[in-house]
């Protein structure tokens, strides 16, 4: 860059390539605009690229109050004296800006970084603040080096301001070098020239207590664990911010790659849904403050403090938190919920005569899973989360007793296991394939064994909506299999409910063989199905076996089918039985027919010893008769829509003739 540029949107490199800023003589000025309209940004920078030369960073803070801010910065090189350009710094040290800008001059420092590893272990976290410059003006005001530091720094000036600094780019990946000394809280510093998102993966983590991350906004502290936070903050950390971590133990660790970045404003919060995880979101307001705290039910948590929680930093105003079960406060408290009924005590501290408004926010999880209350042990009152869902508000008086810490108590019990569930099974057409079993109306926090018989298949979770189970092969046989589900709580052994079943049919492809020992022909799977001789229907009633016309002869066939598909059968061809055949001329008329038929017989035959019979083609006989004449009119008016067979025969001979009835 070879004359003065300024970026007010995005500077995205998208190869491996050097910029150098500030040209080949090192005279252009290249800088980082930020505003209440504009903030630029430099987006993560690919391997092998780099940016050289010195730049200007700006950061832009909108005024209206004077109070303590957390900065940081994202050069190299820039004093203490550059930052004294647009945010005055009063102190001990040669250049200070006491006695200007309506500063007094034995003013105390009003530039400080946060240091955990000085002081004696029982002394508190106001003893560890060490302000800065020690000496000079001309020290470094830098967040990497030794440690990545965030600074807090007292904006003197009540309105907007924007300080920049001069300097190389910090860039690549950056070690915070955080120290589990003492307490074990740090106060870093963003590096980069972007926001950066707390949950992006190019970060490595290690030891840090609740995985939890902590902005300053002037009054409160506010937190974000990876899925929860407090005060709508979500972990987008505003480039030139600094933020707080607290160390488990000596093995902290923490370091960031270019990928950190965002292009998300990490100015505006983003704001978590509670109706999404399992989150209990408390809120205290008074006189325009407000604080706020929150339970977060993990399996992997306990009701003790531990790493999973993140611990409560104390605000300006008054402090909000709950009570882990050995008495530490808490910002985000996890839980494993994982008892029939346990109690949560709440903690507000640092209050002042006032009215307070304390509401929640429940995930529906939660109310399914459990009956809560908050008690005011002050009042005695008791108040349903379920249906007053609009909070409450409670007076803090001249009476000690009603600022005492630990005046509210939220209460959980277990819901009962709710027996309205349904079971749908998919009925399935192979033997070999899965079959799938739907539980609907399925209650959050209760777990559903399914069953073959006595042999558990798989324990599903309750979601509160239908929840889907795929039912191996391996237990499905053919026919009807009865899988069975029995609820019970998933964290309260003593709380059941009912056992339900469902019936799984797999039915298989039919196979038509023919029993010699009693002329039957039969289904070699042993379902039921319907019969069809020659395309026509054969049977009125689904059934496994079928006596054939072995006279009439011809192929049949077999359907089996059930709610979700159809399976049709080989074709087994029959043979009719060879008979001598009556040579005479035999009519029946009309064909097809609705009610009547007349049968016409050849007069110039004797038809003594002759039977005339009508049957249907399972060989059921619907008339019979000796014939005495050669005209018949026979009555078929009651019978069922189909073909019927008339048949003429005698010891030593047959006719048969078919006739459709409608």
């Amino acid at each position: 860059v070879e004359s003065n540029l300024n970026l007010y949107r995005t500077l995205d490199v998208q190869s491996a390539t050097s910029l150098d800023v500030d040209g080949s003589g090192g005279s252009s000025v290249f800088t980082l605009i930020s505003s209440a309209s504009d903030d630029s940004r430099i987006a993560a920078l690919p391997a092998g690229a780099s940016i050289t030369g010195d730049l200007v960073f700006q950061k832009y803070f909108t005024g209206g109050k004077n109070y303590w801010r957390h900065i940081s910065s994202a050069v190299l090189g820039a004093s203490v004296a550059d930052l004294q350009g647009e945010m005055l710094v009063s102190g001990f040290f040669t250049g200070n800006n006491n006695g200007t800008g309506g500063i007094h001059p034995d003013t105390e420092p009003s530039l400080y970084y946060y240091d955990n590893t000085i002081g004696l272990s029982s002394e508190t976290m106001d003893d560890r603040w060490v302000n800065y410059p020690s000496s000079s003006n001309s020290e470094l005001f830098t967040t990497t080096g030794t440690v990545a530091r965030g600074y807090a720094a007292w904006q003197w000036n009540s309105g907007s301001i924007t300080y920049d600094l001069t300097g190389s780019l910090n860039q690549g990946s950056i070690d915070f070098n955080p120290s589990g000394a003492n307490e074990g809280w740090n106060l870093l510093g963003n590096p980069y020239p972007s926001d950066i998102d707390w949950d992006n993966a190019g970060w490595t983590k290690s030891n840090i207590v609740g995985n939890a991350v902590y902005v300053w906004d002037g009054l409160n502290y506010w937190t974000w664990n990876g899925s929860a936070g407090t005060g709508g903050f979500t972990g987008l950390i505003a480039k030139g911010q600094g933020f707080w971590i607290m160390a488990d133990n000596a093995s902290v660790g923490l370091t960031a790659t270019e990928s950190v970045k965002t292009s998300s404003e990490a100015s505006t919060y983003r704001t978590f849904t509670p109706e999404t995880t399992q989150l209990f979101e408390i809120n205290v307001s008074a006189s325009g403050y407000y604080d706020q705290a929150i339970i977060q039910f993990l399996d992997t948590a306990s009701f003790n403090y531990d790493i999973a929680d993140a611990p409560k930093m104390s605000n300006l105003v008054f402090n909000l938190s709950t009570l882990s079960a050995d008495a530490k406060e808490l910002s985000i408290n996890a839980l494993a919920g994982d008892d029939c009924s346990f109690a949560v005590p709440v903690s507000l501290t640092n209050t002042w005569e006032d009215q307070y408004t304390l509401n929640w926010n429940v995930s529906r999880e939660l109310l399914d899973m459990y009956q809560i209350s908050m008690e005011d042990q002050f009042t005695s009152e008791t108040y349903n989360i379920h249906t007053e869902s609009n909070g409450f508000t409670f007076a803090i008086t001249s009476d000690a007793e009603s600022a005492k810490s630990d005046r509210f108590v939220l209460s959980f019990t277990t819901n009962p296991v709710s027996n309205d569930y349904q079971l749908l099974a998919e009925q399935n057409c192979e033997i070999g394939t899965n079959a799938n079993l739907t539980i609907f109306n399925s209650q959050f926090g209760v777990n559903y064994e399914v069953k073959s018989g006595q042999d558990l298949i798989e324990t599903v979770y309750g979601t509160g909506d239908d929840v889907y189970v795929t039912i191996d092969s391996a237990w499905l046989n053919s026919g009807a299999n009865l899988i069975s589900v029995k609820a019970s709580s998933a964290n309260c052994s003593s709380t059941e409910g009912v056992e339900k079943a469902v019936e799984v049919e797999i039915i298989e492809e039919p196979v038509i063989t023919f029993n010699a020992e009693n002329n039957m022909l039969v289904n070699q799977g042993g379902n039921e199905g319907l019969w069809y001789l020659d395309g026509q229907l054969y049977s009125k009633e689904p059934s496994s076996s079928i006596k054939p016309d072995l006279y009439l002869g011809g192929v049949y066939t077999m359907v089996v089918d059930n709610d979700q598909c159809s399976l049709e059968s080989n074709e087994y061809l029959v043979t009719a039985i060879e008979e001598l055949a009556i040579d005479a001329n035999v009519s029946v008329s009309p064909n097809p027919t609705t009610d009547f038929i007349t049968v016409n017989l050849d007069a110039n035959r004797d038809w003594n010893n002759s039977i005339i019979e009508v049957i249907d083609l399972t060989g059921s006989v619907f008339y019979q008769n000796k014939i005495q004449s050669n005209n018949y009119t026979i009555n078929v008016k009651g019978y069922d829509s189909g073909i019927y067979i008339l048949r003429i025969y005698s010891n030593e001979e047959s006719k048969q003739l078919r006739f459709i009835k409608l």
